[in-house]
């Protein structure tokens, strides 16, 4: 059987990409989740694919052909998912942020010479 061969790899909970609608590439704004296939999608971007005709749950392998509106709700676990995410991705810009000041202020760099 050639599904032996298959192998599922797992993103991680810190994984960008399992953040990110599979229809916009975008991080989710507004997540709903798929009732019957239990897919994420953000709704800008079903309510994109849905107007483009195209009924067809976007991830690979999905057995459910007839994604509607019907079948979604609010996905407040993914919301706050991205949430989480984005403050972590935040606060670890600051913190490089005042790494690269402190280097500054060490002399690493633009320093200023005063001659009187």
């Amino acid at each position: 059987d050639d599904d032996d061969d298959l192998e599922i790899v797992q993103n991680g909970p810190d994984d960008a990409n399992t953040l990110k609608c599979p229809i916009t590439g975008m991080f989710f704004n507004n997540p709903v989740k798929n009732r019957v296939c239990g897919h994420t999608y953000d709704r800008a971007g079903l309510a994109q694919m849905l107007n483009a005709r195209k009924y067809t749950c976007p991830i690979p392998g999905c057995a459910n052909k007839s994604v509607t509106l019907d079948q979604v709700g609010e996905d407040e676990e993914m919301k706050l998912r991205v949430k989480r995410h984005k403050t972590r991705e935040e606060a670890e810009k600051r913190k490089r942020d005042l790494e690269q000041e402190d280097e500054m202020e060490d002399g690493q760099g633009g320093g200023y010479t005063c001659i009187e």
